[in-house]
């Protein structure tokens, strides 16, 4: 069995990543940067898979028109969350398997109980919304710092506690170790847990947005719409949330990772394979 990575999230090993279209191959899987490549798909031989990782919005136009099409192109649909795939089955009638967005990054040691309260909220620009109801919601004498990783720089709202840092690997990697605490918010109901397993696997302590597969989450992290009220509680609880959050470790942290994901995408090509 020959399968051939056009596009697709960042996963383990067997698999070509950016692979040209003359590769001989019995699985194609694509994701939605495929589309400047659309009219190749006719071209190409082998059962053909869209990985699925951000619901197509209604209003914007390109990327709904993508979706439509390749739906109509494709053998099988693959997402990142139960909640992607409930809406999906609105515009995709056919088969939709889920394989969660696993956590990439080294674990890290475990955190200590620490005075001062370091905020760290990473992501893209889509989700900036919802954080920034909760900035406006928090008293700034609340936390000693508030580090923002993103793809967008809102220098207006910085001061001596927030800051924004450009969004790459290394930055984001550098703010998460720097925190004491992960705020991880959301504006989509359908949003994959992927940055609350990034935090928890690098032992902070998350306050997330409730979707959801955060909430799949719950033993260990906390979700709610009150973290203004959950933070003034943080300084004389944070040694359970760290406690939680070792909890998770031990008991949860090898359903997913990147072989357990790999897993799931593995059982995915054989049943395309023998199907």
């Amino acid at each position: 069995m020959g399968v051939a990575i056009h596009h697709m999230r960042r996963l383990g090993k067997r698999c070509y990543m950016g692979a040209s279209y003359d590769i001989p191959a019995n699985i194609r899987v694509f994701a939605k940067h495929f589309g400047p490549h659309l009219e190749h798909i006719h071209n190409l031989k082998g059962v053909k898979i869209l990985d699925v990782t951000d619901y197509p919005q209604a209003e914007n136009e390109k990327i709904m028109n993508f979706y439509k099409s390749m739906f109509l192109r494709v053998d099988r649909v693959t997402c990142n969350s139960n909640a992607m795939k409930e809406k999906l089955s609105q515009l995709y009638s056919d088969k939709i398997d889920v394989i969660f967005d696993p956590y990439l990054e080294p674990s890290l040691d475990t955190r200590e109980v620490s005075e001062d309260i370091r905020i760290v909220w990473f992501g893209h620009s889509t989700n900036f919304e919802s954080l920034k109801a909760v900035i406006e919601d928090t008293p700034i004498d609340a936390y000693d710092r508030f580090d923002i990783v993103c793809d967008v720089m809102k220098q207006d709202m910085e001061n001596g506690k927030i800051r924004f840092i450009p969004w790459n690997i290394d930055t984001q990697r550098r703010a998460i170790k720097e925190a004491n605490v992960a705020l991880v918010t959301t504006n989509k109901s359908e949003a994959s847990s992927n940055r609350v397993l990034e935090c928890l696997n690098a032992g902070l302590p998350v306050y997330a947005t409730p979707n959801p597969a955060n909430l799949d989450h719950a033993p260990y992290i906390s979700c709610g719409h009150n973290f203004k009220g959950w933070l003034a509680s943080f300084r004389d609880t944070q040694a359970l949330h760290i406690s939680n959050v070792n909890r998770w470790k031990q008991n949860e942290a090898q359903l997913w990772n990147r072989r357990a994901a790999g897993k799931l995408w593995e059982n995915v090509f054989s049943n395309v394979y023998e199907a």
